[in-house]
């Protein structure tokens, strides 16, 4: 019994302490009672856990803090899924961390209440973390200032743009330390590698306002120095120190050493690249050490799926992430659809010539089945790309080979070469290739049938795209996106070939119509899509994330296809509008989406459509 008192004493004393030295702020209420209440639940089963009050966060960022593991959510319902258990000392600790993260995030007045329901019968409790957030504390003013002598440039007007922390918004302790790192980097890219940046802060209480100081530590300027590369297995130091963006003695600079660890990660071979320098020894000229650890070199994958537009389809391919040394890619891909056959050989010969340009050759096989047409191309592809600055892509291509075309109308099949040159240019600040959140692209194509090699279908092509992700708020993305094209024949030729001209409609471009339906008819009596030469497409999207990887959407497109500049009318376009699901998975993006159209077709078409596709329109 002595050993029991001591415990509880003990208990006691642990937590009066946590109360005490989270002070006056630190709101977390509940009683010694409530908590020595709580130790007769400990070991039985969690029921839900509700969290009524939160208003500026999620559920999420609030569980993520908290030692209490969610059971699953259909234990809200029926008692079956994943179970996790109640432990007093956990629970009482949350309080406290759910406290601190509001105070971290700006607001020191918020209220944290505890209760626990159990229900006797089941052995289960009902835990409720009721929480008051009051007001935020607003940034009043902020400045920066030099903790030291330093001759260090400092733009202040421009790198204030790019800080977390906001005048007039609220202010939160990882805004801060965001901030103070945003301006550590600013510093280490003019060339201040040992730069280190603090921040004080004076808040006023009565009026839940703050003014914010940045004190900068710049160092003396560095410059790089020699650089030591390990853990290189089957790649060859020469084709490591080939992906470098630095010489040695260039001006230190953060970024160059970043553009060098994405050179690396961008061959494929290394499943860990880290670029540091070494910053810990004495001296302006500074070493540079590039750890790697290298991955596997074959991959082998199988896959197959359904979607509303392609139908079953189902792929495999396999790589070579070293093909004959010197980072060579090699890939053989084959696929198989309801509406399409390919199969393809790939080698992607990174920064050759002039250690500047990527070299790609691709010779494929590929079937086609559309509504106006079947192909069969045999052709073989040489792409010439480069990045001459940061997020900015050039690439020159020519494609040359053998077609086949059916004409499904008129049932007239032609045998043609052909010849593509196309050049391509965009502009990609999107912060995820698969699910972005934020940035842009903006991207120009232009093509060109014969300009090389002499077929007989000229025909020239230009294609405009934008789109933009802004963030409205921490679980709001607004996004758009929209895409003119243009095409017409070239020299002798009349028309353009069905198979390269414009269709629209299916989940990438205006959902509501089936894939590339939305496009002039042919006179048959099916009305067959035949495509056009001019295209314009709309999107505008609002997406809210509802729980960790699900994310609802609405949205409304608009677009159209006009046989030729004859007939072109920019502003009549058929929109439609709707509202999806987004699920992220390990595989990537899965996306359901319904749309109607809000214009009356002419084709008598379905006026709505189901869209089940991998992917998303951004």
């Amino acid at each position: 019994m002595e050993c029991r008192s001591m415990l509880r004493f003990v208990r006691y004393i642990v937590v009066a302490a946590v109360v005490l030295l989270s002070g006056t702020a630190a709101r977390a209420q509940f009683s010694i009672e409530d908590y020595d209440r709580w130790q007769v639940y400990n070991g039985w089963r969690i029921w839900v856990i509700e969290l009524p009050g939160i208003h500026n966060f999620g559920r999420s960022d609030l569980l993520t803090v908290m030692a209490t593991e969610q059971p699953s959510w259909s234990r809200r319902y029926v008692r079956i899924g994943r179970r996790t258990m109640f432990y007093a000392d956990n629970f009482a600790a949350d309080l406290f961390r759910v406290r601190n993260f509001y105070r971290r995030e700006g607001f020191p007045h918020a209220e944290v209440h505890g209760y626990v329901f159990p229900d006797e019968k089941h052995k289960e409790v009902k835990l409720k973390i009721e929480i008051s957030e009051g007001p935020p504390l607003i940034l009043e003013s902020w400045r920066m200032v030099f903790g030291s002598d330093s001759g260090a440039g400092v733009d202040s007007a421009r790198w204030s743009r790019s800080l977390a922390v906001k005048i007039g918004k609220p202010l939160a302790l990882s805004d801060l330390q965001s901030s103070a790192d945003t301006l550590a980097h600013k510093l280490r890219v003019i060339g201040h590698a040992r730069a280190r940046v603090e921040f004080q802060v004076l808040a006023d209480s009565l009026r839940n306002t703050a003014a914010a100081t940045f004190i900068l530590y710049p160092g003396r300027f560095c410059y790089l120095g020699a650089t030591r590369i390990t853990g290189l297995k089957q790649v060859t130091e020469s084709t490591a120190r080939r992906e470098l963006a630095y010489c040695k003695f260039d001006p230190f600079s953060s970024t160059k050493l970043e553009k060098t660890r994405r050179q690396l990660v961008k061959l494929e071979t290394f499943s860990h690249v880290s670029v540091k320098p070494d910053t810990a020894t004495p001296g302006d000229t500074l070493a540079v050490y590039i750890k790697t650890d290298e991955g596997r070199r074959y991959h082998v994958r199988l896959g197959g799926g359904y979607d509303t537009d392609v139908g079953r389809r189902a792929s495999a391919d396999f790589t070579d992430l070293n093909f004959f040394g010197r980072g060579r890619r090699f890939t053989w891909s084959g696929s198989y659809a309801d509406i399409y056959r390919a199969t393809e050989a790939r080698l992607f010969w990174p920064h050759t010539p002039l250690n500047a340009i990527d070299i790609t050759v691709a010779p494929k096989w590929d079937y086609k089945e559309e509504p106006g047409y079947r192909l069969e191309t045999v052709s073989g592809t040489t792409i010439f790309s480069s990045e001459p600055l940061d997020y900015v892509n050039i690439s020159v291509s020519n494609e040359v080979g053998v077609a086949r075309r059916k004409d499904v109308i008129s049932g007239e099949k032609t045998r043609y070469t052909k010849s593509v040159e196309t050049f391509s240019i965009g502009w990609d600040t999107r912060d995820h290739p698969l699910v972005p959140r934020k940035g842009h692209f903006v991207g120009m194509t232009l093509a060109e049938s014969g300009a090389i090699y002499r077929t007989d279908l000229r025909w020239w092509r230009a294609i405009f795209t934008g789109r933009v992700l802004v963030p409205a708020t921490r679980f709001t993305i607004l996004a758009g996106k929209t895409e003119f094209g243009i095409m017409g024949p070239l020299h002798d030729a009349h028309t353009t070939p069905i198979e390269e001209r414009f269709y629209l409609g299916g989940p990438t471009t205006v959902r509501g119509w089936r894939r590339n339906h939305l496009s002039p008819r042919g006179v048959d009596a099916e009305r067959t899509p035949v495509g056009g030469d001019f295209s314009l497409s709309l999107t505008t999207e609002i997406r809210y994330n509802i729980w960790g990887p699900i994310t609802a959407a609405a949205f409304c497109d608009a677009g159209n296809v006009w046989k030729n500049k004859e007939v072109w009318k920019p502003f009549d376009l058929y929109p439609s509008a709707g509202a999806g699901v987004l699920f992220v998975t390990m595989l990537g993006p899965i996306r359901l989406d319904y749309a109607f159209q809000l214009r009356p077709n002419p084709y008598h078409d379905k006026s709505s459509a189901i869209h089940f596709s991998l992917g998303t329109p951004f």
